[in-house]
């Protein structure tokens, strides 16, 4: 098995996990609003906004372009906490096709007590893509419920131009679908990646979240 997928493999049994408990709280999730911020606090204000949305019910139809981002946590080599990094994300979803693509760029955060910037494109077109997966109709105190969710799995290669270090990552992220018009997706993501800096992975990169939004 190559390195690349062994990350693959990775990625998909620890994002199952979290996504499955994001999933099946109707009122979590995660979020920044469309050109959201770049620090951790901004990132958890539009976090709260995009939680008050509810979870969509209906079949949804069309394809509408997404706008977010995810935080990350990072580990030492010891797997401990030890800072963040923030992703710009965009997404196309077709409801119809059900069929989901996009890309994460533009890694950055504090590492250790240390700013880092990362560069680099994560993209679906790298990896197996995404997907929309909706539950069969349900009727409840006389109401037909659909539950819908979105999952992207993105691969690439990013960099830290400061210490001149390059890591293959796999990230999966994913969701469920909020709004009576689909106006938004937030669930959970995790990333994984070669070893580096003795790290676990690029800058530890580990769990966290995501959030997109209609543009």
């Amino acid at each position: 098995m190559t390195s690349i997928s062994i990350l693959r493999s990775t990625a998909i049994v620890m994002a199952c996990c979290a996504l499955s408990a994001c999933l099946g709280n109707g009122g979590g999730g995660t979020g920044v609003g469309a050109g959201g911020g770049g620090t951790q606090a901004e990132y958890d204000a539009e976090l709260s906004r995009i939680q008050q949305i509810a979870p969509s019910s209906v079949k949804h139809s069309g394809t509408f372009d997404y706008q977010g981002q995810t935080l990350l946590e990072t580990q030492d080599s010891a797997g401990t906490a030890n800072g963040y990094m923030l992703g710009d994300v965009t997404a196309t979803v077709n409801y119809d096709a059900e069929t989901a693509s996009g890309e994460a760029t533009n890694f950055r955060g504090e590492v250790g007590g240390e700013t880092v910037e990362l560069t680099g494109t994560l993209d679906t077109n790298n990896a197996v893509g995404g997907n929309v997966a909706s539950t069969p109709p349900t009727t409840i105190a006389g109401q037909t419920i659909v539950a819908t969710s979105v999952m992207l799995n993105m691969e690439g290669t990013l960099s830290n131009a400061a210490t001149n270090d390059t890591a293959d990552v796999a990230m999966l992220m994913g969701g469920a679908v909020l709004g009576p018009n689909a106006e938004a997706i937030h669930g959970a993501s995790v990333a994984t990646s070669t070893q580096l800096n003795g790290q676990i992975g690029l800058e530890g990169f580990g769990g966290g979240t995501v959030y997109l939004e209609k543009q």
